[in-house]
């Protein structure tokens, strides 16, 4: 696998992950119940009729996409979380009320409901979990307790660890904490790493929360089969880090996990054209994507890897989905072990660095050093910290 689409709230969505994967430009997706109902709404299907679309009549376990529930426990679990009207939909607190995880009993009851839904959907067994914001704090004690008991109530199951900056720069706490779960022996860990706010590219400013996240992926691969959520083209450096697959989608909300996903001011996507620039591992507006072959034809289209700057959302989700796997799989072919996939991370961090210095250079409005800090610098700076303390 290389590539998993999230679930969103736009109209039509299940459309698109129709598409999409029937193009071959994702290998599968992940609903998660504040997207997707458990009975048809307008515009939206039922969780189980997106499910047998995709499927195309294939069975689980067949050679057909990929389908994964996450029961997006940790967002039901937010302070701010407020977008109900689908969630509620769903039976995944039966017997106490939601977000109820205060004893081993509650715990039970919700792994089970949730185990229960899945079994129903007919997809693999994906544990809930809480955010955690540090590694020692009474959440980080439930996220354990919930991976272990879904790991008893079905053994080998996956399990989710959604955790913020705070938790992934927690250092010793961290790594310690990590070696509980991979103790556990899942079959594979869903791993989300939780923004404090909404914006794409995600904020890479905190270099040791970066690299703590790409180390706890190094640990649990060596277990575990990793899928790296909410990545997006920092998928890139998930895979050298021992990530298999990466989880995306068109929106911002299916390529950055934040809060704000999951309330009821966010609308679930808006219809901006965006061009892919995959040379410099970044993306641009039509007017900026524009601006930038205005000054320098040649160099622009290099950059957008020989594609013309989309014309419409179809073309610009096509072109970001194609160059994503290929660099997705270029890592992931370059060796089984993580020390062997950094020199390919490095060379296209390399190449992305000199092609942002000449397109700075050029003077295109929307092109500068504060863009290259954001798409290049934050995601270079964690991923050399992560590669620098493995060694």
């Amino acid at each position: 696998m290389t590539i998993l689409l999230h679930d969103g709230r736009r109209g039509g969505h299940a459309t698109w992950l129709k598409e999409t994967i029937t193009a071959g430009l994702a290998d599968g997706a992940i609903l998660n119940p504040f997207a997707t109902p458990p009975t048809a709404i307008p515009r939206h299907p039922s969780a189980s009729t997106v499910i047998a679309d995709l499927r195309g009549g294939q069975l689980l376990g067949s050679t057909g996409p990929e389908i994964l529930f996450d029961s997006a426990s940790w967002a039901a679990t937010l302070p701010g979380t407020d977008f109900w009207q689908v969630y509620d939909e769903w039976d995944l607190w039966p017997h106490r009320s939601r977000g109820d995880l205060r004893d081993a009993g509650a715990i039970a009851d919700h792994v089970r409901a949730v185990f229960k839904v899945q079994s129903e959907l007919d997809v693999p067994y994906l544990a809930p979990t809480v955010a955690v914001d540090t590694a020692t704090g009474q959440a980080a004690e439930t996220a354990l307790e919930l991976s272990a008991e879904a790991s008893r109530q079905q053994p080998g199951c996956m399990i989710t660890l959604c955790g913020t900056n705070s938790f992934w720069r927690a250092g010793p706490a961290l790594d310690a904490y990590v070696g509980r779960l991979a103790r556990l022996r899942a079959s594979g860990c869903y791993v989300i790493p939780l923004r404090d706010r909404a914006g794409y590219p995600a904020d890479l400013t905190d270099t040791d929360a970066i690299a703590g996240w790409l180390r706890s992926i190094h640990s649990l691969s060596l277990r575990s089969r990793i899928i790296a959520a909410y990545t997006d083209h920092l998928g890139v450096i998930a895979a050298a880090a021992g990530a298999d697959t990466v989880g995306t989608g068109w929106d911002q909300g299916q390529r950055v996990c934040s809060p704000d996903a999951f309330r009821t001011s966010d609308p679930g996507g808006q219809n901006i054209n965006y061009s892919p620039h995959p040379g410099l591992l970044a993306r641009f507006t039509e007017t900026v994507a524009r601006g930038l072959s205005d000054l320098a034809g040649s160099f622009a289209e290099a950059m957008r890897w020989g594609h013309a700057i989309p014309s419409d959302m179809r073309e610009h989700r096509e072109q970001h989905f194609r160059a994503l796997n290929e660099q997705i799989t270029a890592v992931l072919k370059a060796g089984a072990a993580p020390a062997d996939r950094y020199p390919v991370v490095r060379h296209v961090f390399t190449g992305a660095d000199l092609s942002w210095d000449q397109a700075v250079a050029l003077g295109a409005e929307g092109v500068s050093r504060n863009e290259k800090a954001l798409w290049l610098d934050g995601m270079r700076n964690g991923f050399e910290a992560y590669v620098l303390a493995e060694r």
